[in-house]
């Protein structure tokens, strides 16, 4: 459970807190923002204490230091504090993901899905070449394409506010969404390498055209895909329990850039059909398709598959005589 981080100007009221990081005062930037947010994750069983500040002998007093103080999560010392392989810079949040990013990776997969070290290892460079290094290129003065994180700015105060706590105020706030956001990002990018596996050992062991996920939000889209691409008989429909009790059904596109296509659709004659459905399809136990034919609905697993095998009949052979369309 992570608990709420205090901002302070002082290090004297965060004395009593677990963990006390120090920063700089003043305008904040993504940079920082985004580190810190990182070690509220690394810590969240912890308290944590933030203490903004630019007097060294307060800054002394802190566990550790962001940003600022010329140490291994600072990168403002002469030279800067290293570069990727790549030749990006590193600023704090690079800085900080780099030391705490495989274990805070690896305390949040055991919450939902075992990963191996190697796959915990891919998450983490994943999560930095996808967000990490667009923070730090912008800290750095690169030019690069507007980070996730560029909603911070946001939070600055106007510069017409008089609170002289407004820094402090607004950087607590933003720091508790931008955790939030990270750890969903986080967990995003352990679900897809997840399912990855998931996926692909499965087709390996039995390749069928009609493929069964555990849930809808289940990423399934690019490991089947792939696979697709690789195997001779391909993944038309997914099924999977929906939501709300039922079954549900949906098309598998072409590709990853057609999204919206369909490899095999759903008849047309069904589109939008819900009470009438058991009779135009001659299912029993259908509920619902959309009205774009790529989804559908019934009342059990076998109810839903056999709605995918029929619209596979009835693609593959249009005049049949159980056509619907008729």
């Amino acid at each position: 459970m992570k608990k709420d981080i205090s901002v302070f100007s002082k290090y004297g009221p965060a004395r009593s807190y677990d963990v006390v990081i120090g920063t700089h005062s003043g305008i904040f930037h993504a940079d920082e923002v985004v580190a810190i947010s990182l070690l509220h994750l690394y810590y969240q069983d912890e308290s944590i204490a933030i203490v903004r500040t630019r007097d060294s002998k307060e800054l002394l007093k802190c566990d550790l230091l962001v940003d600022i103080g010329g140490g291994e999560l600072d990168h403002h010392q002469p030279g800067g504090n290293g570069s990727r392989q790549n030749g990006v810079k590193y600023a704090s949040a690079g800085l900080v993901w780099k030391k705490y990013g495989d274990k805070i990776v690896a305390n949040l997969a055991n919450k939902v899905d075992k990963l191996e070290h190697s796959e915990i290892s891919t998450v983490t460079s994943q999560i930095d070449d996808y967000y990490i290094q667009a923070v730090d290129e912008i800290d750095n003065g690169v030019y690069c394409d507007d980070s996730i994180f560029s909603y911070i700015e946001a939070f600055l105060p106007s510069w017409n506010n008089t609170d002289n706590d407004a820094f402090n105020k607004e950087f607590s706030k933003v720091v508790k969404i931008t955790t939030s956001i990270l750890e969903r990002l986080i967990y995003k990018s352990i679900d897809s390498e997840y399912s990855f596996n998931w996926v692909v050992s499965r087709l390996r062991q039995e390749y069928n055209r009609i493929f069964e996920i555990p849930a809808q939000t289940f990423p399934w889209q690019y490991p089947i895909l792939l696979c697709n691409g690789c195997y001779y008989q391909a993944v038309d429909f997914v099924i999977f329990p929906y939501p709300d009790g039922g079954w549900a059904a949906q098309c598998v596109p072409p590709s990853m850039t057609k999204q919206f296509e369909k490899r095999i659709p759903f008849p047309h004659a069904w589109a939008g059909q819900t009470d009438k459905l058991p009779e135009i399809s001659g299912i029993p136990g259908a509920t619902f398709c959309h009205n774009n034919y790529f989804f559908v609905r019934g009342e059990t697993k076998e109810t839903v598959i056999e709605m995918c095998k029929k619209a596979i009949k009835i693609f593959e052979n249009p005049k049949s005589s159980d056509d619907s369309e008729k």
